[in-house]
């Protein structure tokens, strides 16, 4: 499987810094193989428009910030609080009517009868997911409170993850001395024999703070991303240095974060589960407009 990845030409993107300036500006080049096997490289501009949409669904465009959040995740984090306690409650009162009248979908005299028993059908079948996608939300806007509070009532001095130190070189480094994709796959490989490798990022590459990461695929297990796992080695020796969300090698507690993520993108089952996850996403506007 590596020889095959191998002969199959992957594009290579990298951001080139307009000043040295950390952070500055800088440019986004494209480069692949042409059909004569000669590299053709270009400056593009990425559309904004993903992370537009990104930040619009985290924080309803809510502007600042507060610490390393936006205070929109926080509103969203209050906000999702309140429609689970509203679904929760909502459940409590209403669930005997609601299954007695479950598969009833009566036009009578008035279609209003008939708009509200599509609306309580929709709304009891998609009922898990709405619990699912609050409990995450409201997880994601304030795990640093749900940490701070872990580690004051339950951990004291002892720390809640551990942290691996990136390895730090003093001879300097050159780019014929890096290893080759495949040969680094090849050491995840050793370890993870069912990982499947999209996508390599290098980090620092010739500074004393070299770091490869590697994100790829393994369907047996849930993963951090919307479908990829992470590892990271050292790009010139292959040493593994942080194998967290390496998929079946995470320890408890990166489990119990992986789970959330999961469960809110529907990062698992395949695209079975995309699919069911798109009509429970748009079953959400149809239960307000009903």
């Amino acid at each position: 499987q590596i020889q095959q990845q191998e002969n199959t030409p992957a594009p290579i993107t990298w951001r080139k810094p307009l000043t040295e300036e950390r952070g500055g500006p800088s440019e986004a080049w494209w480069a692949t193989l042409n059909p004569a096997g000669e590299v053709e490289a270009q400056r593009y501009e990425p559309s904004a428009m993903a992370e537009l949409i990104d930040q619009l669904h985290q924080t309803a465009g809510i502007p600042g910030g507060a610490g390393h959040h936006t205070i929109g995740l926080y509103v969203m984090g209050v906000i999702s609080a309140l429609y689970l306690l509203a679904i929760v409650s909502g459940l409590i009162v209403l669930l005997p009517t609601l299954v007695k009248d479950f598969f009833s979908l009566r036009k009578g005299k008035s279609p209003k009868r008939f708009w509200l028993d599509a609306h309580n059908l929709v709304g009891i079948t998609s009922l898990p997911f709405h619990i699912v996608i609050a409990l995450t939300v409201v997880v994601f806007a304030f795990h640093d409170q749900i940490y701070d509070g872990l580690g004051k009532l339950a951990y004291g001095d002892r720390p809640q993850f551990a942290r691996q130190v990136a390895p730090t070189t003093a001879s300097p480094h050159k780019v014929e001395d890096l290893l080759l994709p495949h040969q680094l796959i090849a050491h995840v490989h050793a370890i993870a024999p069912d990982f499947v490798a999209r996508e390599v990022t290098y980090s620092g590459a010739l500074t004393a703070h070299a770091s490869v990461r590697i994100a790829g695929e393994n369907d047996d297990h849930m993963v951090r991303g919307y479908n990829r796992g992470f590892v990271s080695l050292d790009p010139y020796t292959g040493a593994i240095t942080d194998r967290d969300y390496l998929p079946g090698h995470e320890d408890g507690w990166i489990n119990i974060v992986i789970t959330f993520f999961s469960l809110h993108l529907g990062s698992y089952g395949g695209d079975p589960i995309c699919r069911v996850f798109f009509l429970l996403g748009v079953s959400c506007p149809f239960l307000f407009f009903t």
